[in-house]
Parts: structure tokens; C-alpha cells; sequence
């Protein structure tokens, strides 16, 4: 009925924390425990594929949390939960910044993306540049940056974090 995607993190006190058999089916599920009841590195991503069944179980009209409300149920009833634990990044972006963070690992190459522009070096910091963008020499960056089509940095700009 429910799929979550999984991963592992070192500590993962924000997160679902997620156990699962042999065959990928959920056993055990606790939302943003304590470091006394953490019990595995595995936690929830909050990336779901589930039935259409599945959304019967939501009342409406009520607050209702997919990790505090319908994954406890879902368990409960037996219901075939399965988690797959997925390779490769992730990061959870709930907050500015972690977002940040996100874009930053994104321009050091730690996630296998294709970016726009074409790779310059200004200052010992890496700049990709849009088609027709320019920068000032004296402009100063302290971080890797992306700047889009047709953008004009001038003399005394201070890019910074």
C-alpha cells in the first residue's frame, strides 16, 4: 500500500527513523525520536508512493501527519509498507538553510547534476556564467557561485554568503 524512500543519514534525531526486514518491508517507524530510542540510521525522506487506498485512511476536515498519523496506522493495521533505501545524495531542504547548503553542494559537485553555463575561475572561487554575462575583475566572491544569462556584475559588487 505505501512505499517510502529511504536513506541513511549520521544522526538522525530530525527524521523518521525507519527499520526494515530482509525483504524491504517496514517493521518499526518513529518520527524525530530521542538519541535513547534512536534505533537505526535509517530515516524516512518523505518521498511516498502510495495506492489510492491508502488516502481512505486521511479524515478529512482535521490535521492529520503522513509520519505521526497514517504510517503508525498503516503499521498497526498490518498493512504492506515497504521502505526502499535509495544511494546517492539527499538532503532534506525544509529550511532556508539547509537550502542554501543544498545549492552550495550542488556547485562543489558532490551531486551528479548537469548546470547551465560555462565554468570560469575569478578569485580562486569557481563561477558558472550564463551567455552574455559579464564581471567586473574586482568583484569578490567568497563561495562557488552560478550567475544566469545576461547578468552584469560591476566594479565594487561583493558576492558573498
Amino acid at each position: 500500500m505505501a512505499t517510502l524512500v529511504l536513506t541513511r543519514v549520521a544522526n538522525p534525531l530530525s527524521y523518521g527513523v525507519v527499520i526494515v526486514d530482509k525483504e524491504g518491508r517496514i517493521q518499526r517507524f518513529l518520527e524525530k525520536p530521542s538519541w535513547g530510542e534512536v534505533f537505526s540510521d535509517t530515516i524516512n525522506t518523505g518521498i511516498y508512493l502510495l495506492e489510492p487506498s491508502v488516502l481512505q485512511h486521511i479524515p478529512s476536515g482535521q490535521n492529520f501527519d503522513f509520519s505521526k498519523n497514517l504510517f503508525p496506522t498503516l503499521l498497526e493495521m498490518q498493512a504492506p509498507m515497504f521502505g526502499y533505501v535509495a544511494k546517492g545524495y539527499w538532503k532534506d531542504v525544509g529550511d532556508l538553510s539547509e537550502y542554501r547548503l543544498a545549492h552550495y553542494d550542488l556547485l562543489e559537485g558532490q551531486v551528479d547534476a548537469s548546470l547551465p553555463g560555462r565554468l570560469h575561475t575569478h578569485g580562486g572561487v569557481k563561477v558558472r556564467m550564463g551567455e552574455g554575462t559579464k564581471v567586473h575583475p574586482s568583484v569578490v566572491m567568497d563561495k562557488d557561485v552560478l550567475l544566469g544569462e545576461g547578468c552584469h556584475i560591476e566594479a565594487g559588487a561583493k558576492i558573498t554568503n
